[in-house]
């Protein structure tokens, strides 16, 4: 179940797809389109062979969570090195099985009150044959809103398995599934 900002980004995302007819929007007429009241509130992301994701537009309410990073390659400069290819894997699958991925990530100290962004991912066709980009939208809240919305145990550690969601075209085959889910999940340390 997607909160309701990503649930408004989804079917935002669901009538550009199908006013386009095209399989996938592009950021072009996502911004052409204008988001109004969510477009604060959402980032986007190109992927640029081999292994970055920099940064095209962060909203303004956005930056709040994440700070502006636009240009900034989002998995070199903010994702530690041990957690790198297990996300660029899951932003993979969320392109190429044309599906949407919640990511749950534990942000509070261990001794304080557990805190969570819980960050939503679409896909995007990119602005040329091998190019792609990710919209999504990321949101703080407690621990026990995110063990709703994965049904995940945070007390030993600090990233939640990907939930995939089918948007229209499927989900990734459970075999991929585990594999990125056994390289994302990593032990909480504090930090």
């Amino acid at each position: 179940m997607f909160s309701p900002r990503a649930q408004a980004l989804h079917e935002r995302w669901l009538s550009l797809r199908t006013e386009g007819g095209t399989m996938l929007p592009t950021w072009k007429t996502i911004r052409i389109n204008n988001l109004a009241n969510i477009l604060s509130e959402i980032w986007v992301m190109d992927y640029v062979a081999p292994n970055a994701m920099i940064v095209r537009f962060v909203g303004s309410n956005a930056e709040r969570i994440c700070g502006n990073t636009t240009g900034e390659d989002f998995l070199n400069t903010y994702i530690a090195a041990e957690n790198r290819a297990a996300l660029l894997d899951i932003y993979k699958t969320v392109h190429e099985a044309r599906c949407s991925a919640i990511l749950t990530r534990m942000v509070s100290d261990p001794s304080e009150p557990y805190r969570a962004i819980i960050s939503t991912v679409f896909p995007l066709a990119g602005d040329g044959p091998d190019s792609w980009s990710l919209i999504g939208i990321s949101e703080i809240t407690n621990a026990a809103q995110a063990s709703d919305q994965t049904g995940y145990d945070f007390e030993h550690t600090a990233l939640a398995p990907p939930v995939y969601k089918d948007i229209g075209f499927g989900l990734p085959d459970q075999a991929h599934q585990c594999e990125n889910t056994n390289a994302y999940v990593k032990k909480r340390e504090g930090y």
